[in-house]
């Protein structure tokens, strides 16, 4: 999974002058019958609100503009989820008022949830097989295999803007978020850095790329429902 070079670039530039967030929400809604729905959204509602106060205008970038770059990936990513067993209804959901972007895609069990999520993940490696999530009756289990998002931290982090900074002066509100939901309540679940919702029928973890306390935490968790 990859961030286009124009958001990259847009995101450096705006932390000179404000404070900024960019959140990454993996969500993933599971049926009793294993199916559910799958969605990936990058906000950068933020980071708009940062440049606006710069004198920024997005839309009037062109071909530098993070949104339509990200929505063309998007668009890609949307075409092959079509072809993939099982997956239907996939679509790319677009808020240029909040200028966040999704792709997302229902799944008749697992085993498309899996060949959905490698599609969106990993991006450059169309023959990847990774067991993103695992599912039995009353047990949905996220593995915690997320090179995808460390990949994100890579490029933010090694950046040809980024020479002689500190990331974690500029990235601190930067966040990779996960959300699983289900039908019935939560049972329990085995790793305590998730939180449960008000209606106990979701869990939710939140990991901040560039602060050190966060350092060696991963989204692995096995729910029962």
């Amino acid at each position: 999974m990859h961030l286009p070079k124009s958001t990259i670039g847009l995101f450096i530039l705006g932390l000179f002058f404000l404070t900024s967030c960019l959140e990454i929400r993996e969500q993933v809604y599971i049926k009793r019958n294993g199916s559910g729905t799958f969605t990936l959204t990058v906000d950068m509602s933020q980071m708009k609100s940062m440049m606006a106060a710069m004198g920024v205008n997005l839309e009037d970038m062109g071909e530098e503009d993070p949104f339509a770059n990200m929505e063309t990936d998007f668009e890609d990513q949307k075409a092959e989820l079509e072809s993939i067993p099982g997956v239907t209804n996939a679509r790319v959901i677009t808020d240029r008022e909040a200028y966040a972007i999704s792709v997302a895609f229902d799944f008749t069990d697992i085993d498309a949830l899996n060949a959905g999520a490698n599609r969106v993940f990993e991006d450059e490696n169309k023959n990847s097989q990774i067991e993103y999530y695992r599912f039995s009756r009353g047990t949905f289990e996220r593995t915690p295999y997320w090179d995808h998002a460390e990949q994100v931290k890579e490029e933010m982090s090694n950046s040809k803007d980024m020479q002689g900074m500190d990331p974690s002066a500029l990235f601190g509100d930067m966040n990779y978020t996960t959300v699983f939901e289900f039908e019935r309540p939560v049972k329990k679940m085995d790793n305590e850095d998730y939180t449960r919702s008000a209606d106990n029928k979701s869990v939710s973890f939140q990991y901040y790329f560039f602060k050190e306390e966060y350092e060696g935490r991963n989204p692995g968790v096995k729910v029962s429902f």
